[in-house]
Formats: C-alpha cells, structure tokens, sequence
C-alpha cells in the first residue's frame, strides 16, 4: 500500500498508459475485476493520509510528480534514479 500526505487541494493521480491497460486487462477476468483500494488512514487538522492499493501495473503518484513521459526524458538526460512515485 503507498501512503501519501496529501492538504486541502493537493490532489493524487492514478496512472496507466496503454500497454499498462492491456497488460492488466489480460490478467484479469469479469468474475475478478482489477481494483483500486483508498483508504483512509488517519486525518489531522488540515492534512489526511490516503492509503492506495492498486496492481502493480498502474502507478499512483502524488500530484507534484511530472508525467511519465518527462520523467523518461528526464532519465535519459541524468544519471540519478528517478523515483516512479508509486
């Protein structure tokens, strides 16, 4: 499960290109549907942590992260890991 920080307005994002999708749709079956699980685990004065169980094919990212295809331009333009977010 990743468990993201998020305050009033921050938003999560739920990721999945194409191949991604087919992937998991060949996994897959009507009688067990692929699912996203949210959760929420604990809530503060102005900030809640959400807790997201989703296959490993879909990414969840926390809004701030740039889409996936600047991180792979990204990659290819520096040496350092690149966090997926999720």
């Amino acid at each position: 499960m990743l468990v993201l920080t998020r305050k009033k307005d921050e938003r999560i994002r739920i990721l999945m290109d194409r191949e991604a999708l087919e992937a998991l749709l060949a996994e897959t079956s009507e009688k067990q549907p692929a699912e996203i699980g949210v959760t929420i685990v604990k809530i503060r004065a102005n900030t809640v942590r959400v807790g997201v169980e989703a296959h490993k094919k879909i990414r969840v990212v926390r809004s701030e992260i740039p889409p996936v295809e600047n991180q792979r331009h990204a990659a290819s333009n520096d040496s350092g890991d690149i966090s997926a977010g999720g």
